[in-house]
């Protein structure tokens, strides 16, 4: 044998050995990811994504899987998102991450990770997942929910969805309007609360006849579902009968029937009309409104209510004496000692000593504590079939301000809160936990460097009532002028913690009603001209917070002004602190009002129509105590409200008329 062979077998026979070992394949591998309702999702909102991972090892996998937003060449954006995964050898397990998609453009990166391994390490699984299909679609969120073993059926013009793939959670169901279904679906009791919870939040149902023919009958917490008529009312949300199988259901009937949501807000021809007119009138043309970013418009709103006093006096002078010590110190000093190495070492010391200085300084508050600003949106939820409470659902946008920086841990009341960082640009060198690993509530843990602050956004349902808000009047009539319909008289009862501390308006189709309200009773003014609810989400008609004092409308009602824009001209480093904070609220409360009112698609604003059949009664008050941060130093799970909080609870009720 040659030498060169004799060579070539024993680096073969070594690394037989195991001498050289070769990179471990990754025990876990993903199957089949699942985006959202069908396949889809809408950017802003929380949204389901079904990983189905297999493990085809004889090994089981005991570990972690992390997902992450990344940009267009893999670093992390946002918070990584952790769940606790046991799979035995040979067996496959779904698991659901709960996120808002911001940009079709994004990508998202999926790590499996063993326990006593690192990310990085030789038998961690990292994956890229295909990006979500967003759609801003009328049509959107209506999918045809089919049995696990079900290959066959379809419902022409719907997106199929596997039954097992309805989020256990009904904070994640936002991006969902309405199911079509054959079947009573095969679900644990956990499943069948939340979408009876999503039902009773405002879903539609379509109920279409069993493949033989006749009706579907439930069990358990669906059973509500059998009321024999032909539309009937679950809560806020709506069942509708149709006596059709899926097999005869033409892709006309499914367009006219199925995809049509009574909820959501259209304009009628007479709309278009009016403001066609108005258009001609004024000369001002509709601005743009476009909230499908709405978390990177929040955010930052609450974000700029902090603002860190600095002595910028002192670092002034440091930047002058700096500058005045490399020359034309260094220079004099160089031409008198002739030396590169004295020269040299003076630079270093002069630059080291500054810096050191400027990053004191700078670092350095001057009377900052640790602050936190949130708002929280309080949709409130009649009883659910069973149960004699209502319940209410919360999304609550916050962001903290830290003057010691470390890791801290925020979560906010709830059995099941999920979190975001809403964040598309910034890495965040942080954990959310939607299930602790001893199965306590979930969290979010974030490193925050000294003054500075960490922006997120939770949502969580509550098994407790909102303040008792009733309709004790209402009704509505198309006006003379042919504008449309409006409201002709509006009465509901409030408590006195809402009468002397809220403000109250009412929202009904295109108008706002400000509502005054006395000995118990809330009324709208029949004498006033309601105010464009374009003009309310724009920043206009009247102040939401505190003393903020608003323009009544924009000049030429609208011309040049969109969605998002501050209409209060603040000058951010001219104004005290509560001034500020005020407005900023005001801004943020009107941004969370449209959202409420289902305004996703990029439209007209002042071509806004909430439903004509129904009212949305809205009180705006100071935050309450229930919707305050919790948070702490460290990584544990938190149990006492941050300090020195500021905000709003804006409560949402509505009614038939």
């Amino acid at each position: 044998m040659s030498p060169r062979r004799s060579l070539a077998a024993l680096l073969l026979a070594v690394t037989a050995c195991g001498l050289f070992p070769t990179a471990a394949a990754a025990q876990v591998t993903v199957r089949q990811v699942d985006w959202g309702f069908g396949g889809k999702a809408v950017p802003g909102l929380f949204t389901p994504v079904s990983i189905l991972l297999d493990n085809p090892t004889q090994d089981t996998f005991d570990g972690v899987v992390n997902l992450y937003r990344a940009n267009f060449v893999g670093d992390r954006r946002g918070a990584v998102l952790t769940e606790p995964v046991f799979l035995s050898a040979f067996a496959s397990r779904r698991v659901q991450f709960y996120v808002i998609p911001l940009d079709s453009g994004e990508s998202w990166r999926l790590q499996a990770i063993p326990e006593g391994l690192s990310p990085g390490d030789d038998g961690v699984l990292t994956a890229t997942l295909p990006r979500p299909g967003l759609t801003d679609s009328d049509a959107a969120g209506v999918v045809f929910l089919t049995g696990t073993d079900d290959f066959t059926a379809r419902v022409p013009g719907l997106p199929r969805m596997d039954e097992t793939l309805f989020p256990p959670r009904p904070e994640a169901t936002e991006g969902l309007r309405g199911v079509v279904l054959d079947h009573a679906p095969d679900w644990e009791a956990v499943r069948q609360e939340s979408f009876l919870a999503w039902l009773n939040g405002g879903g539609t149902v379509h109920l279409l006849t069993g493949p033989d023919g006749s009706p579907v009958r439930f069990g358990g917490a669906l059973t509500p579902l059998n009321d024999p008529s032909s539309r009937f009312a679950v809560g806020r949300g709506t069942v509708l009968r149709h006596a059709q199988k899926a097999s005869a259901v033409t892709k006309l009937f499914a367009e006219g029937a199925l995809l049509a949501d009574p909820t959501f807000a259209r304009m009628t021809a007479d709309d278009l009309a009016f403001e066609e007119r108005r258009e001609r009138q004024t000369g001002a043309f509709p601005v743009s409104y476009s909230p499908t970013r709405l978390e990177e418009e929040i955010l930052p709103t609450l974000r700029r209510m902090v603002r860190p006093e600095h002595n910028w006096g002192l670092i002034h002078i440091l930047c002058l004496a700096y500058v005045a010590a490399l020359f034309p110190g260094v220079f004099l000093v160089g031409r008198e000692r002739r030396g590169y190495p004295a020269t040299l070492g003076l630079l270093i010391a002069v630059t080291l000593t500054f810096g050191i200085a400027l990053r004191t300084v700078g670092r350095r508050g001057y009377g900052e504590s640790l602050s936190v600003r949130t708002t929280a949106l309080v949709r409130a939820l009649p009883p659910a079939p069973g149960s004699e409470t209502g319940a209410t659902e919360v999304t609550q946008w916050a962001d903290a301000f830290v003057t010691d920086g470390g890791d801290y841990t925020f979560a906010v009341s709830g059995d099941t809160p999920i979190y975001s960082t809403g964040e598309a640009s910034e890495s965040v060198k942080g954990v959310i936990r939607n299930t602790g690993f001893n199965g306590e509530p979930g969290s979010l843990t974030a490193d925050v460097p000294p003054f500075s602050s960490r922006a997120f956004v939770a949502k969580a349902r509550r098994d407790e009532p909102a303040p008792p808000v009733e309709l004790l009047a209402g009704a509505s009539g198309t006006t003379a002028d042919g504008s449309g319909v409006r409201l002709t008289g509006l009465r509901v009862k409030v408590p006195p913690e809402l009468e002397s501390r809220a403000r109250l308006f009412a929202v009904h189709h295109r108008h706002v009603y400000p509502l005054n309200a006395s000995g118990g009773v809330a009324t709208m003014n029949t004498n006033a001209e309601p105010i464009p609810l374009g003009n309310l989400l724009a920043g206009y008609g009247f102040g939401l917070v505190g003393n903020v004092s608003v323009q009544a409308a924009p000049y030429g009602e609208g011309n040049g002004y969109g969605y998002g824009y501050d209409p209060y001209q603040q000058q951010y480093w001219g104004e005290d602190d509560l001034e500020l904070t005020d407005r900023g609220l005001d801004l943020a409360a009107r941004q969370l009002i449209g959202r409420d009112l289902g305004f996703r698609d990029a439209r007209q604003l002042f071509r806004l129509a909430a439903p004509a059949d129904r009212v949305r009664v809205y009180a705006v008050t100071p935050l309450r105590e229930e919707h305050r941060i919790l948070g702490a130093a460290g990584r544990d799970l938190p149990t006492d409200p941050l300090p020195n909080q500021n905000g709003t609870t804006i409560l949402s009720y509505e009614f038939p008329l």
